[in-house]
């Protein structure tokens, strides 16, 4: 019985997929992060918004994907750091911050909307990217728009230290000096595989 058990488990560890990252307990799937990369090649003016040369077919460029994954990494970390910044604050206080934030969001989808060409081409960016670019953007503006240039550095130096970011090997190794991850030695190619015929 207590064999048949471990089996099982054994079984369903070799089919769990290992996260492509994790800041604290919050995971970033290899599937959230392969939609990511996928989404540069359907919209290609969000590559070319990215600075990103991603082909038509075949693998993707391992610094591309790396690219992506500090994106969703520094998300969540400017996040977790907002979010604590309103614990305790006055209703009045929170009120007007809310509406600071919605106001900041407005114009970010204006700014990236305009970036993209037009409002066809922002509605094409799959949900989740969009929402995790415009609010990378919000957190951003929100945590350092009012740090003096001299302090910003040592400002995202605190932040990014008060997090717990691990990055999956075969995705690279997280860079607290650049706050990205560093895609591994090789041939340059994405460990992430590719959807449909992009991919074959």
């Amino acid at each position: 019985m207590v064999l048949a058990v471990l089996l099982a488990v054994a079984a369903a560890s070799c089919g769990w997929n290992q996260p492509a990252a994790k800041v604290g307990k919050v995971e970033i799937s290899e599937d959230q992060l392969k939609a990511d990369v996928e989404a540069l090649r359907t919209v290609p003016e969000l590559a070319t918004l990215f600075g990103a040369e991603v082909p038509e077919k075949g693998p993707v460029p391992a610094s591309v994907t790396a690219n992506m994954l500090s994106l969703r990494i520094s998300q969540l970390v400017l996040a977790a750091r907002f979010e604590s910044s309103k614990v305790g604050l006055p209703l009045d206080e929170a009120n007007r911050r809310a509406e600071d934030e919605r106001t900041k969001l407005a114009d970010i989808d204006e700014q990236l909307t305009l970036q993209l060409g037009s409002p066809e081409t922002y509605a094409k960016v799959p949900a989740s990217l969009r929402e995790i670019l415009r609010t990378f953007l919000l957190y951003r503006d929100l945590l350092l728009g009012e740090v003096p240039e001299d302090e910003v550095l040592t400002t995202v130096s605190g932040i990014f230290a008060a997090s717990d970011i691990s990055v999956a090997p075969r995705y690279g190794s997280w860079d607290s000096t650049t706050f990205s991850v560093v895609p591994p030695e090789g041939p340059g190619q994405s460990p992430v595989p590719s959807n449909g015929p992009a991919g074959s």
